[in-house]
């Protein structure tokens, strides 16, 4: 029984965190449509995010979160380097 109301309260949280994820996609989204700059938008929602955790968790959950974040992202090609790395050779040699 324990485990059951564990996993429903597990689950519960990881549905609110998708629709936290939905909303901050959708702002981004709303942002880059009326022409701010990618960067600019980028660079903001992450001092957000950064601040809220540190304010949440302390400066050192904060730090190991991201940490963590970063260890599992460093090796991922960016978008740009995906469509090349995927594209189709041109012309011939």
């Amino acid at each position: 029984m324990f485990d059951e109301e564990r996993q429903e309260r597990i689950e519960s949280k990881e549905a609110v965190a998708e629709k936290a994820a939905s909303c901050i996609r959708e702002c981004m989204a709303l942002m880059r449509e009326s022409g701010m700059p990618w960067d600019s938008i980028i660079a903001g929602a992450h001092a957000e995010v950064i601040s809220a955790m540190t304010l949440a968790f302390g400066g050192r959950m904060a730090a190991h979160c991201c940490t963590s974040a970063a260890e599992r992202v460093c090796t991922l090609p960016s978008e740009a380097d995906h469509a090349l790395a995927c594209a189709r050779p041109a012309g011939s040699a």
